[in-house]
């Protein structure tokens, strides 16, 4: 989530210690849980944390959640069912995504940044 999905799905705010909240709503949730933004924070319910700092402010642009939702379901596929097992073998799944995000993000020229030219950009930076 965002700052405001992450405020009415735990009932506070995030707060400055973005790295501290994302732990707290993980090990809460028992779930990986990725709160986007300056910087996204990747956290999993054993403590482990992962900061990603690709992207930027642009990606707060409609319908790039959407796409973020997207790379994350395929970097989970890729590795098929039988590899992905273990909680951390997610939330590094999970980081990756939202790094390459973030790198799709910085390929668009422009100041405006859409979700379909942020698939396309995905498409530049996915090994």
């Amino acid at each position: 989530p965002h700052d405001a999905e992450f405020e009415a799905l735990t009932g506070t705010d995030p707060g400055v210690d973005r790295i501290a909240a994302a732990r707290s709503a993980a090990a809460e949730l028992q779930a990986v849980v990725l709160l986007k933004g300056g910087p996204t924070v990747v956290a999993d319910h054993e403590g482990r944390t992962r900061v990603v700092n690709s992207g930027g402010s642009r990606l707060a642009a409609a319908g790039t959640g959407d796409v973020l939702t997207g790379a994350i379901v395929g970097r989970l596929a890729a590795f098929g069912h039988e590899r992905i097992s273990r909680c951390e073998q997610i939330s590094e799944r999970v980081a990756e995504a939202a790094y390459l995000h973030g790198l799709a993000a910085e390929t668009v020229q422009g100041t405006r940044l859409i979700a379909r030219d942020l698939i396309s950009g995905l498409h530049r930076v996915t090994p």
